[in-house]
């Protein structure tokens, strides 16, 4: 996903997201999310679905302002 983003021109941020318990040995499991632009969503959702990525892509996330 960071290699098609980057090939795309996308200024992105990764984060490391707690995803929940594992329910084989209850340890926390872990998964980077990517975040873009508000302005690059929609760009950036159609360019991983067409690259056979579209699982967990968030249609809407909320608005975080500096």
């Amino acid at each position: 996903m960071e290699e098609l983003l980057n090939a795309g021109g996308i200024d992105f941020v990764v984060q490391v997201e707690e995803l929940g318990r594992s329910t084989l040995f209850g340890t926390m499991r872990h998964a980077p999310g990517f975040y873009v632009a508000a302005g690059q969503a929609s760009y950036c959702r159609a360019l991983l679905a067409e690259a056979g990525m579209p699982h967990g892509i968030v249609d809407e996330g909320p608005v975080v302002h500096d």
